[in-house]
Order: C-alpha cells, then sequence, then structure tokens
C-alpha cells in the first residue's frame, strides 16, 4: 500500500522508491549522506470510498433530479511487488512454450 494521488486508468505505473540524504537500512542504522533509489513495483488498485450525491439538471424549466453513486478515490494505492514480476513472466514464457 502507498500513499499516492492513484486515480483510475493509472494501473500498471511503476512506483519507485527514493530517499535522499539519509535513510534507515535492514539492521535500523541511519546512513547518513546516501541516496537509495529502486523500482519497488507496480500499481494494481486502489480503494474507494463509494458516496451519494445528488445531480440536478440545469435546464429550465424543468428540474430532473436523481440520486448517483460514484466512488471517491482515498490516494491509496495497492501494489504489486517488483519481485513478483519475474513469476509472471516465467508463467508467461511457460504457458507460450505449451
Amino acid at each position: 500500500m502507498i500513499d499516492c494521488a492513484c486515480f483510475p486508468g493509472s494501473s500498471g505505473s511503476p512506483v519507485f522508491l527514493l530517499d535522499q540524504g539519509f535513510h534507515i537500512d535492514k539492521a535500523n542504522n541511519v546512513q547518513f549522506g546516501a541516496t537509495r533509489f529502486g523500482l519497488l513495483g507496480f500499481l494494481h488498485a486502489g480503494p474507494t470510498l463509494n458516496e451519494e450525491d445528488l445531480v440536478v439538471s440545469a435546464r429550465p424549466p424543468r428540474q430532473l433530479s436523481e440520486m448517483a453513486d460514484y466512488p471517491l478515490m482515498m490516494n491509496l494505492g495497492n501494489c504489486v511487488r517488483a519481485e513478483r514480476l519475474f513469476d509472471m513472466f516465467e508463467a508467461i514464457v511457460e504457458k507460450a512454450l505449451r
């Protein structure tokens, strides 16, 4: 899960990590002056909230109204880890060779 402005149509976008100046390594040591860059994965989904709102026609003299249900983005995204890309590639090659 990432905190990012994700929206419909952005699935498949790469997700990168960039730490400049310092970062905490796997042993919980702070590394100052180091830059870390890497591919974390790919965006594939994101949670939404459903919200009902009143849609009103702007044409006078009639006022038509309906209830509309539309998803609200939560600016969160679910990612597939980059390592899984190799698993998908192997599965595709396996199917192609059958």
